[in-house]
């Protein structure tokens, strides 16, 4: 098997990138400090691919990267060791990191729920009161929140982390790791291959995907298969990074599905920018949002 890793293209975009981060408002007195990034959290396979992501970047600019999950506390002592610290985490997070805030001089880049309104009440919870009240206890600590929504809809769905807390929103949308997402040379393993869950959006899996997963071979990996109409067992990537790229290069189609209010256009899934990165064809549902990053030809 053969990468075809870009490695001309990482390092321009290091570069380029760095350069745009040493830009911004105090970040170089940052790092001339004994600066750190620390993500505290839950282990999530979906984020953990995205925070992954921040890390490597992270050691491409020599900036020390700790992921830290809840469990493992004493992986915060670490940290301490540093006397700059951007913490990445969530709202329940919050109590338990204050004590660290002032020895380390941290502060926080907030994983943002909905605050204002749900697209989607079953599934998607907005902040709830008492999460409100950790943001009015400890909002002093957080100097940014990252949504996923675009700029348009964050307005809509986060606008009260501004107006009820004074903490700033930040799009973050979702992206490629050049270290990790690229195209492989590798066998054919079968014609059709999907990444994810099924029960987060069986209907939706069962519409599109029924009759292509009936009548082509395929590869599926995930949680809540076994429970779907296509007898395919439920599994789980150790290391989605390591596989992806010779599952969307090994596939003749890569399949994709949204959430139904994902079609609104507020969001796309990691999907679209996971399969092209590592070779895949996709073809997807219809996410307005892909459009702001892809031309019509591609």
């Amino acid at each position: 098997m053969n990468d075809q890793r870009p490695t001309a293209e990482i390092d321009e975009v290091s570069q380029s990138t760095y350069a745009a981060l040493r830009g911004g408002p105090h970040v170089r007195t940052w790092l001339r400090r004994r600066k750190a990034i620390c993500f505290y959290g839950h282990n999530q396979p979906a984020r953990n691919v995205q925070i992954h992501g921040l890390q490597d970047a992270a050691r491409t600019w020599r900036i020390p990267f700790y992921y830290v999950t809840v469990g493992d506390e004493a992986g915060l002592e670490q940290v301490l060791q540093h006397d700059s610290v951007l913490f990445i985490t969530t709202v329940a997070a919050l109590p338990g990191l204050a004590p660290m805030m002032g020895p380390c001089n941290g502060a926080v880049a907030l994983i943002a729920n909905y605050y204002d309104d749900t697209p989607n009440p079953r599934t998607i919870h907005p902040v709830s009161e008492e999460e409100s009240r950790i943001l009015d206890e400890h909002g002093g600590n957080v100097c940014v929140a990252l949504s996923e929504c675009s700029p348009e809809w964050a307005e809509r769905y986060c606008r009260g982390y501004v107006e009820n807390h004074g903490i700033p929103v930040m799009s973050f949308t979702w992206g490629i790791n050049l270290l990790r997402h690229y195209p492989v040379q590798t066998p054919k393993i079968a014609d059709l291959v999907f990444l994810g869950t099924y029960f987060e959006k069986g209907t939706r899996v069962d519409d599109y995907f029924g009759e292509p997963l009936r009548r082509f071979s395929s590869t599926v990996v995930g949680h809540g298969w076994s429970e779907s109409p296509f007898d395919i067992p439920n599994t789980r990537l150790e290391d989605f990074n390591g596989a992806a790229p010779t599952l969307y290069s090994g596939h003749t189609i890569s399949l994709n599905v949204h959430h139904g209010y994902e079609e609104a256009g507020h969001t796309c899934n990691e999907r679209a920018f996971n399969v092209p990165a590592c070779g895949g064809f996709m073809v997807s549902d219809c996410a307005p949002r892909i459009h702001d990053f892809f031309p019509e030809d591609e």
